[in-house]
């Protein structure tokens, strides 16, 4: 199980869900993301950031020193920060 922490201006929304490894986990996320739960992120956006998620140079990245947390970092009408946890082992 992954937990994803989505930061975009000024709203932090969580989301968990199961997949077989971080990328995947963040793009299920977006591809299943409702945009009515998320001020801001229309069918437009959802779209860019499902498109932004799926190019290699913006691939969740283990951050130094931990175990099992990533982050990516994508550009929509400002940045959006996603963290990627691995919940359960």
């Amino acid at each position: 199980m992954y937990t994803i922490i989505f930061d975009y201006k000024g709203g932090t929304y969580v989301s968990q869900l199961y997949a077989k490894d971080e990328y995947l986990a963040c793009l299920k996320w977006a591809q299943d993301l409702d945009t009515k739960e998320i001020e801001y992120i229309g069918e437009r956006l959802k779209k860019k950031l499902l498109s932004e998620l799926s190019d290699e140079d913006n691939r969740p990245l283990l951050l130094k020193g931990m175990l099992n947390v990533w982050f990516t970092m994508i550009a929509l009408n400002g940045n959006a920060f996603i963290h990627i946890i691995k919940t359960y082992l």
